[in-house]
């Protein structure tokens, strides 16, 4: 069971020091660990919390590896549910094993094998792929360095329904974009050759899609001098 005495390191020290290095790492970050923050309706505590303003916290579930899928059912518990002091429901949680050879470390041993990078965890993502349809990925864990958990966790932080909404967003704006690019072209007395350079700069067989192509171009330039 998580949480019980497995040898030198219990497996919630063990989640204490992971939570600690996650904090030192990520900019930005404030990771909490062992179960200090409370999910709304319950008082059911995830392993490892991090925040970051902003941005959508992140759940990390962890056990030792020495079951298949570690830590992956205990992840499915928390989708759909949202922590204290939040609004939107978790819909991806990180489901974590640590190597059993970490089982007999010290703290200061296992916070040095994290420190030094070792490849001691595991690593699946655990998804709400629809309203009962839970994705787990990949089918059998893989195989990471703490650095590795770090970059899951960056990109946790940004749900794929967040990136979704925001790709549909941008989308919209270039097609309209695009169209005021077209309709501005042909009130113009060379549309014809206008339209027909813009396809071949553009490698777009259809005036619309110059156009739409072009608009993208000058957005994303607009942006780059922006942050520039």
């Amino acid at each position: 069971m998580p949480g019980q005495p497995t040898g030198g390191l219990h497996e919630q020290n063990a989640n204490t020091v992971i939570a600690q290095w996650l904090n030192n790492t990520g900019r930005q970050w404030h990771a909490l660990g062992e179960r200090t923050r409370t999910i709304i309706g319950s008082n059911d505590r995830p392993d490892i919390v991090i925040a970051e303003g902003g941005r959508m916290p992140v759940i990390v579930e962890c056990e030792y590896d020495d079951k298949p899928n570690p830590a992956v059912a205990d992840a499915q518990k928390r989708l759909g549910k949202t922590l204290v002091g939040e609004t939107r429901p978790f819909t991806e949680v990180i489901a974590v094993g640590i190597a059993a050879a970490c089982k007999n470390d010290s703290e200061t041993q296992f916070r040095q094998r994290l420190e030094n990078n070792e490849p001691i965890l595991t690593v699946q993502l655990v998804s709400q792929a629809g309203e009962n349809t839970v994705k787990v990925w990949p089918n059998r864990p893989l195989p990471a360095t703490p650095n590795d958990l770090v970059a899951y966790c960056e990109y946790a932080q940004v749900p794929q329904s967040v990136i979704d909404q925001e790709s549909a967003s941008v989308a919209r704006q270039i097609d309209a974009a695009g169209q005021k690019l077209l309709d501005g072209i042909a009130l113009t007395s060379a549309a014809g050759a206008t339209l027909a350079a813009l396809r071949q700069l553009t490698g777009c067989d259809h005036d619309e899609s110059a156009t739409r192509t072009a608009a993208a171009i000058w957005l994303i330039a607009i942006d780059l001098q922006n942050d520039l």
